[in-house]
């Protein structure tokens, strides 16, 4: 009889547990519904313009060149390049693939789209191909409504064993405003770091322009019969320009291990 009594407990213990548990599931708010995850379409877009320096580039390189373009309005974001490579023919055939957004004010029609995504978003894409044989080379890319471009570029022989001819400053960024005045004399910051206590960096900045592309390189100096460390030492330094015009530019920073870096900028100018 004791038994009977103990199981008629725990029976009635369990039955309220569960009970009170369904109250409480009644009671409380339903969980929110998982919002649907956007949907895209990838599409091949047009190349608006390919920088490339046509000059300075050795076969022991990673050679590197720029997309550069706008999109129509804030649908799209770039997803992925397509880029092959012809070594028999020198030539390199570039593609640029974005993300089209198809759901939500995407999904209408671009007239339309509500003022946030009208607006045109401008995209910069750096495509690295390697090191590629010494020769003149050319990239051909697609753009909107005209011929497809190209930018032609030579690679050197490689005169000396080591990646570099000259010893070139670690540069691991260049500032210049996105949008400058053309038509007036322009400054850019090279950012980088001595890797060496021995290290210091050459008074004289070669900058050449070539087309739309500056050409920027800073060589290294060191100092003789001192005992050297290796040391990360932060620098800064202002480098002129000159007065580049109007347009899209390029700034070609060369770094040390075959490496450069680059930045896009526009020159505006004023209307008289």
């Amino acid at each position: 009889m004791k038994k009977t009594h103990n199981h008629f407990w725990t029976f009635l213990v369990f039955g309220l547990l569960a009970l009170s548990a369904k109250i409480a599931r009644a009671d409380s708010p339903s969980a929110p519904a998982s919002p649907t995850p956007p949907s895209y379409e990838k599409i091949e877009m047009p190349v608006g313009h390919v920088f490339i320096a046509p000059q300075g580039f050795d076969d022991n390189d990673n050679i590197e060149f720029v997309i550069d373009g706008v999109f129509p309005n804030g649908c799209y974001q770039v997803a992925s390049d397509s880029t092959q490579v012809d070594a028999a023919n020198k030539h390199v055939i570039t593609h640029l693939f974005a993300n089209h957004r198809t759901d939500g004010p995407c999904g209408n029609a671009a007239a339309t789209l509500p003022a946030s995504l009208l607006a045109a978003v401008p995209y910069t894409l750096e495509v690295s191909v390697g090191q590629l044989p010494a020769g003149m080379w050319q990239i051909t890319y697609s753009r909107p409504n005209l011929p497809d471009g190209v930018r032609p570029f030579q690679v050197d022989r490689a005169k000396v064993a080591s990646i570099d001819d000259v010893p070139y400053a670690a540069i691991s960024s260049v500032w210049i405003p996105d949008s400058v005045r053309g038509d007036l004399p322009v400054t850019a910051e090279l950012i980088g770091s001595l890797t060496s206590s021995c290290s210091f960096l050459q008074p004289e900045v070669l900058v050449n322009q070539i087309d739309d592309v500056f050409v920027v390189r800073q060589s290294l100096g060191f100092k003789a019969n001192v005992l050297c460390s290796l040391v990360m030492l932060p620098f800064q330094k202002t480098i002129q320009l000159g007065t580049p015009g109007a347009g899209r530019f390029l700034i070609h920073a060369r770094s040390m291990n075959g490496r450069a870096v680059n930045r896009v900028f526009s020159g505006i100018t004023l209307d008289p």
